[in-house]
């Protein structure tokens, strides 16, 4: 068995914490030897990163984490791939003087944020972030590396916000200086890091958290950039339902 497929039988029998049922089977479907097999240089980066963790010693949680991550982006590269897609074919795959390329940063960030968050449900969204990302030209190093620092550190509440900036739903459109209950402050809170991160954009400027009228919150070209990579559009409905209910109190 040569060492691309041990390394990929081990990550799959990883995420199997967390994931179950046909998910799990996306890394041995990619075909050929595996994710060496994808875009010849994707390949090469998956292998080289995914191999060095799985010689690590982390404890299970984490194991299953980065496993988890790394089926979610097999799976999403081989639905973009099936569909036609092309991966990139700049520089971002591009070993620089230190033997390292743009992408062998990004997907080692990115497995390191998901080893060590401890909110297991922003997994799939950044396994999304690894696949798209190796798709689209636009986003350079500096750039990549910039989401990636945001991905990081966002909580899922808040991407749970960013896809409410992405929904129909008629939101309150008053401000919350007169008070709030001790269930909203949580959410306003958030709102207003993302603001502060530049990731929404509001009808007016904002310098506190009690100022945000989220009829008004929309996402800025970051915040567009972000859920589209992520896919937080496809997250299901019912996870903003409760901030729905609690920010039109």
């Amino acid at each position: 068995m040569n060492e691309n497929k041990k390394w990929e039988i081990e990550l799959v029998k990883w995420s199997s914490l967390i994931i179950t049922g046909g998910a799990a089977g996306a890394i041995g479907s990619l075909g050929g030897p595996g994710l060496g097999a994808v875009g010849g240089v994707l390949g090469n980066v998956l292998s080289t990163i995914c191999g060095d963790y799985v010689s690590r010693r982390l404890a299970p949680r984490q194991e299953a984490r980065v496993g988890a991550c790394v089926v979610y982006a097999a799976q999403k590269m081989k639905t973009r791939l099936e569909a036609g897609n092309r991966v990139r074919s700049d520089d971002f795959f591009k070993k620089d003087s230190s033997d390292r390329s743009a992408a062998d940063e990004f997907v080692e960030g990115i497995l390191i944020a998901s080893e060590k968050t401890y909110e297991e449900k922003k997994l799939i969204y950044l396994g999304n972030l690894i696949a798209n990302i190796a798709f689209e030209e636009r986003i350079n190093r500096d750039y990549a590396n910039l989401l990636l620092k945001i991905s990081q550190e966002i909580s899922y509440t808040q991407i749970r916000l960013l896809k409410l900036c992405c929904s129909q739903n008629k939101l309150r459109d008053e401000d919350y200086a007169n008070g709030y209950p001790a269930g909203v402050k949580y959410y306003i809170q958030q709102f207003y890091d993302l603001y502060q991160r530049s990731l929404t954009v509001h009808g007016e400027a904002i310098g506190h958290a009690s100022w945000i009228k989220p009829q008004k919150v929309g996402l800025s070209e970051i915040g567009e950039d972000l859920v589209l990579l992520m896919e937080i559009r496809n997250m299901p409905d019912q996870e903003i339902e409760e901030i729905i209910n609690a920010l039109n109190f």
